[in-house]
Formats: C-alpha cells, sequence, structure tokens
C-alpha cells in the first residue's frame, strides 16, 4: 500500500503504518518508575563517584530508550546517505565539490570523519540514494538509488509520491542490514541543506532566512538563494502533510534518512542527528512517528547558524560543540565515545558501595515495575521535554 499524500484518519493511519513495514515505536515516557530506578542507582554511587551532570542525564535517557537500568551500547553505526537536487542548478553553488566527488573522498578515506570512524570503530555506510551518477562498487557504498537526482523543486515537484515512498522503504531495509543498537544519520550532496531548510521551514515553522543565513555568505549569494528557494515555496503553498511536503521539496536522501530513524527507533536503537538534512529527516519522520524523537540525541559538524534554529525544533542541544566546520557525520563520530561513557554510567560500574554511605535500595538490571505499571517488551536498541510532543502529528493536518 503507498504511502498517502494526504494525511489518514487516526484508525487508517495506524493501519498505514503496519502496511508500509515499520514496527510501531513505543514510547520512552511514562515509565517514573524505570526513570525513579535509574536515578537511584546513579544516586547510590555519588558519595564514592562524584556527580557526573549532564552525563548522568544522557546515561538515564539511554536507560529508558533500552528500557533497562543496565543499558549498553554496541556496535556503532554511521548512515551517510547521498543524493543530488534540481535546484542546485539556481543555487550558485559550482564552486562547490559535486556530490559524486564528496562521496567519493567519504568512501576513500580522504576526509577525517572516514578516519575518525575507523578509529573508533564506527561501521561506515554510505548510500547512493539519488546521487546524478553512478559510482563504481566499493564494500562500504550501498547503491539504493531512487533516482538520478530530484527535479528542481522551483519548477515542479522534486519527486513522485511512489519515489517517496521507495526511499521510506530503502531506510527500511538498510537499517535491517546493519548490526547494533546506535545509529548516526547524516545526508550529503549538493542542494541538500537548501533541500533541508525547505522541509524544515514547512513543517518546524521556522524562518527560512535564519536557516541559510552564514556569516561567511555573500549578501549576494544570500539574495540569490532566498530568491531560489522563496519562489519554490510560492509553488507549493498547498504542501501539508509530511509527503506532501517531502515530495515537494525532496530530497532522496532525506526520504531514505527518515525511514531508517523510524526504523531505528522502532528496534530502540539510540539516534544520533548530525547536520540540517538529518534534522529535516527526523522533522519528517516526527510527522510519521512521534515517538522517533524520544529516541534522538544530535551531533554537530557545523557552526552554521542555521543548526541552531533546527534544533530548536526538537527543544534539543549538541552534545559536544567543536567549533567544527567539517562534513556532517564528523561531529557524530565524536560524539560516539560521550555516549558509550554515558551508557558505561549504568552498565559497567560495580555496584560495590562501602558500608559507611546512606543505605539506598539495590538496583539489578532486572527491575520489576510496581504493580498495576506496564512492562513494555525488551527490544534491541534522548529524550526531549514533554513538550516536544507538540509537533504537529500527521493525522492532525486538516483535510482540504
Amino acid at each position: 500500500m503507498a504511502v498517502p499524500e494526504l494525511p489518514p484518519r487516526p484508525a487508517a493511519a495506524q493501519q498505514r503504518r503496519r502496511a508500509t513495514g515499520f514496527a510501531p515505536i513505543a514510547p520512552i515516557h511514562g515509565q517514573p518508575w524505570l526513570r525513579d530506578a535509574l536515578q537511584a542507582k546513579l544516586r547510590r554511587r555519588h558519595g564514592v563517584t562524584g556527580y557526573h551532570g549532564e552525563l548522568e542525564a544522557v546515561a538515564i535517557r539511554l536507560g529508558l530508550i533500552q528500557n533497562t537500568v543496565k543499558p549498553r551500547l554496541r556496535s556503532p553505526q554511521l548512515l551517510v546517505v547521498a543524493g543530488d537536487h534540481g535546484l542546485a542548478v539556481d543555487l550558485g553553488r559550482g564552486h562547490l565539490p559535486s556530490s559524486a566527488t564528496q562521496v567519493s573522498h567519504i568512501l576513500g578515506g580522504r576526509v577525517p570523519m572516514a578516519a575518525f570512524a575507523f578509529q573508533q570503530r564506527v561501521g561506515l555506510t554510505v548510500v547512493d540514494a539519488g546521487l546524478a551518477e553512478d559510482l563504481p562498487p566499493t564494500p562500504t557504498l550501498v547503491s539504493r538509488k531512487i533516482a538520478y537526482g530530484t527535479h528542481n523543486t522551483r519548477l515542479g515537484l522534486a519527486m513522485s509520491t511512489a519515489q517517496a515512498e521507495a526511499g521510506l522503504r530503502a531506510g527500511l531495509d538498510i537499517v535491517e542490514g546493519l548490526p547494533g543498537n546506535l545509529l548516526a544519520c547524516a545526508g550529503v550532496g549538493v542542494g541538500s541543506m537548501e533541500s533541508a531548510a525547505l522541509i524544515l521551514c514547512e513543517l518546524g515553522r521556522l524562518p527560512l532566512r535564519e536557516l541559510l543565513v552564514d556569516p561567511h555568505m555573500t549578501a549576494d549569494r544570500l539574495s540569490r538563494m532566498l530568491v531560489a528557494l522563496q519562489g519554490a515555496q510560492k509553488r507549493h503553498l498547498s504542501a501539508r502533510g509530511p509527503i506532501e511536503v517531502l515530495c515537494a521539496f525532496g530530497g532522496h536522501e532525506i526520504a531514505v534518512l527518515a525511514g531508517a530513524m523510524i526504523a531505528a527507533a522502532g528496534q530502540r536503537r539510540t539516534l544520533l542527528i548530525d547536520g540540517l538534512p538529518a534534522c529535516a529527516a527526523l522533522a519528517l519522520a516526527a510527522r510519521l512517528a512521534p515517538s522517533v524523537v524520544d529516541y534522538a540525541f544530535f551531533a554537530r559538524s557545523s557552526s552554521h547558524p542555521g543548526l541552531d534554529q533546527a534544533f530548536g525544533v526538537f527543544h534539543a542541544n549538541a552534545l559536544l560543540e567543536l567549533d567544527l566546520d567539517a562534513p556532517d557525520g564528523t561531529g557524530a563520530v565524536l560524539a560516539w565515545p560521550m555516549l558509550s561513557a554515558a551508557a558505561a554510567l549504568l552498565g559497567e560500574i560495580s555496584e560495590t558501595v562501602p558500608s559507611w554511605l546512606p543505605e539506598l535500595p539495590l538496583i539489578t538490571d532486572e527491575v520489576s515495575p510496581p504493580p498495576g505499571a506496564e512492562r513494555l517488551p525488551r527490544l534491541r536498541s534522548t529524550l526531549p521535554p514533554a513538550d516536544m510532543r507538540q509537533l504537529p502529528l500527521m493525522n492532525e493536518v486538516p483535510d482540504r
């Protein structure tokens, strides 16, 4: 069954999600007993180990994601999805390397991100979702080409509904073939950032100019970019639902990333979102499956101010701020040791406590919920504030 262009009614939405093959995503809110157990486990050690600040908050979120007081992260994966955009011809981006060249640098280990991934033992998978040319096969490259780039969104739809559905399904298939329980997501391609900005403007109600402006950008280049993107917005004023917005603005890499995020969260994998295209994919995924946001941490590979606007949609901040100006995915690899350390706070520290410490209940790996509390199933595998649920749902968009 095709992913609908118009928002279905609530009951139909559940049937539609089952039909597309995505596992339902378990919400991680609503388990105060588990949160209390995680906090007690950390508090028990403060007299010996000290307080670890925000790292403890990250650890608690990991425990809620994995539904255990002893979370463990294993076999981290970095998924970099690439695609070309028809809109790029209007953006004056000829000074940049082509999308295929950018991908070739990653595959050839000619960017620090690839070296960092190898050093940190992070699995790297690069997906061709819509490059304008074919690349020679390599063990790291996965070809799931939906099309040879998108159409120019300023002139018409960037992609068809069938292509949008194919991208979402490709993301599902790719995640099924990846090990581990942490998935870092990034998108690359000439025009990818501008396509992401258009999606975030529509789904996140963000101002276009604030997403695009950069201190290093000339006034002429900004003006040219705004003319092109505002022209695309005017052409697609009727786009409302998430699939309609995706079809209107593209791109194929964003569709694949959105599908991968939904699939990964359905398996209780932790998500690490890096860059504007990945943020746009998460905004899209959140309109299709709102609980996916509960599973997302954020990384940062660029100091571009537009990322601050994108993070604001999710009421989030990056785990690390290193003033990078590198390809998306770099910050995610560098943030991995921090997430691993947070999990170790709960999963790897000895429970032996000196007798002089105040008596607190010993917390074991298996915590029984109090009578009447629902115990969620333990699956494979953060926690934005509750008001994150204010993101509009797919079925909340009025029919036209």
